[in-house]
């Protein structure tokens, strides 16, 4: 088999990651009797350079004879590690090129990390026994939701009031409550939100009373969204939906934890179908995802 070295990741092979990463998850889907994704990845999204740019030290490459045969990115985010991403090319997976990308993204968390934690699919044994190996344990399982508008719901009767606020002010407050609903508070993330005209950050009440907030991308994504209590969190996905329809998407789509039924059954009610179930490994379990539905995978 070629020889594989591992090094740091430059900035400008992102797309060749990014092709990487759908290559790899078709595969293994095909492998496991599904549908292959058939996005064909020309241009790198904002997001990933944001992730790149936060955290270069935490992101590696494989390389045969020159070629990207596999990525990892890991974050930071106060004492969180975060695996954001970890595929390799399914003809080099034999050679433990995982193993030797972990091994690299994890010394970037030692001594300041408190826990280590990731998404990945269940059906991904091969996976699932390296990351727990690692001490990562499934946790909780979370399940990617779709709407693609064919039957558009009635509108719900929502007593919250919204409006859009990306101040300091207001980021600071949600990266308050994040402490307690995500686990950590990620503002450098939110700092990204702000300053990207793709996203939106919206605030809810009720009456004078603060009740949460969501994000909005039109990238057809609902994430992060989080609530003060859990009776809020589905009138705030409710009407963050609509500021997706309002959008002119052809489709949204949302991330939830498994136990929490209140959002599910608003879902449900909304037009919105399981696509993908995905697992939250981590070293020790924490947040309350009664009131948090994470961000992208690849940044919790």
């Amino acid at each position: 088999m070629p020889k594989v070295t591992i090094r740091k990741f430059k900035r400008s092979e992102l797309l060749a990651a990014l092709q990487l990463v759908f290559h790899s998850a078709s595969h293994l889907r095909v492998r496991n009797g599904r549908k292959p994704w058939e996005t064909i990845i020309t241009e790198v999204p904002s997001f990933n350079y944001h992730i790149f740019d936060t955290d270069p030290d935490g992101t590696f490459g494989a390389y045969s004879d020159g070629r990207l045969v596999g990525y990892t990115a890991a974050l930071m985010r106060g004492h969180q590690w975060y695996l954001g991403y970890l595929f390799v090319d399914p003809n080099f997976q034999v050679q433990r090129v995982g193993r030797k990308l972990l091994k690299r993204a994890w010394a970037y968390g030692e001594g300041r990390a408190d826990s280590h934690a990731l998404f990945t699919f269940p059906y991904n044994e091969t996976a699932l026994a390296l990351y727990s190996s690692f001490g990562m344990m499934p946790t909780m399982p979370f399940f990617e939701m779709i709407n693609n508008f064919d039957n558009r719901p009635d509108p719900f009767p929502i007593r919250l009031t919204c409006e859009e606020d990306d101040s300091k002010k207001a980021i600071a407050r949600i990266s308050r409550l994040e402490k307690d609903t995500r686990g950590y508070p990620h503002p450098v993330d939110y700092g990204f939100f702000a300053s990207d005209p793709k996203h939106k950050i919206y605030q809810f009440y009720d009456g004078a009373k603060w009740a949460g907030y969501a994000v909005v991308g039109n990238n057809r994504l609902i994430a992060p969204a989080g609530a003060v209590e859990p009776k809020y969190l589905p009138d705030i996905i409710t009407h963050a939906f609509t500021e997706c329809l309002e959008s002119g998407s052809d489709y949204c789509r949302i991330w939830i934890g498994g136990p929490n039924a209140a959002v599910y059954q608003r879902l449900i009610r909304l037009g919105f179908r399981i696509q993908e179930l995905t697992m939250f490994l981590s070293t020790r379990p924490y947040g309350d995802f009664h009131r948090y539905c994470p961000a992208h995978l690849a940044m919790f």
